[in-house]
């Protein structure tokens, strides 16, 4: 990650969106049950949302869990990462 990158506007949802590719792994849950699963890459964050690629399509709608691999250690020893869960539609770009 480069932190001189400036974060770039996006007037579709009026919040700063920051440049940062990062790889992921996210799941597909219905009702608490996980019914996909795949990798991806991050496109950039806001402080709203996160935009990410898969190699495949995704449903729209559905519940889905992230967890976004930081290049940063814990203690200088573990890889650290980022998880979240979010009931929220997911949107083509």
């Amino acid at each position: 990650m480069r932190h001189e990158e400036s974060p770039v506007p996006d007037s579709r949802h009026r919040r700063s969106r920051y440049p940062i590719k990062l790889d992921l792994r996210w799941n597909l849950t219905r009702q608490k049950v996980h019914v996909d699963r795949g990798t991806g890459r991050t496109v950039d964050l806001s402080s709203v949302g996160i935009r990410f690629q898969t190699d495949r399509e995704l449903p729209i709608g559905e519940d889905i869990e992230l967890s976004i691999h930081w290049s940063a250690m814990l203690n200088e020893v573990t890889p650290s990462a980022c998880g979240c869960r979010q009931n929220c539609p997911i949107h083509g770009y």
